[in-house]
């Protein structure tokens, strides 16, 4: 009993954790899009009333918006190509050394255990193609 309340907490608080960086997470990215959106708005008023502003202070209000929009279009890419940071919440009940125990489903590979699920990755040993 006193194993399971364990594994409970020791769920709660990975949930609470992962509650947590959601959240850093999400406000980070909030004012870095507010911080681009302003870029972006400011740099857009110099270059489309070019009147009172300096040859300078125009040519770096369209560096600034060239590198604005690199930067959203890498970190949109970046978020994209990398895998998730936060690991997926699991149950935390540790395996016994040898096995699942009496009656436990049989795996593919003959192993006793959980079975696998559709999001499994792995490929049962009977299914790999033989080279010849």
């Amino acid at each position: 009993m006193e194993r399971l309340r364990q594994e409970r907490e020791t769920f709660e608080v990975r949930k609470s954790q992962s509650r947590w960086w959601f959240g850093l997470r999400f406000a980070t990215v909030v004012v870095l899009l507010a911080m681009a959106l302003g870029i972006f708005g400011v740099a857009t008023s110099i270059l489309l009333a070019p009147d009172g502003h300096s040859q300078a202070s125009i040519w770096n209000a369209g560096l600034a918006l060239v590198v604005d929009l690199l930067a959203l279009a890498g970190t949109g890419v970046a978020h994209v190509l990398r895998p998730a940071t936060q690991p997926a919440l699991a149950p935390v009940t540790p395996r016994s050394p040898g096995g699942a125990g009496a009656g436990a489903p049989m795996s593919p590979g003959g192993r006793q255990g959980r079975r696998p699920t559709p999001r499994s990755r792995t490929i049962p040993p009977r299914s790999i193609p033989r080279s010849r």
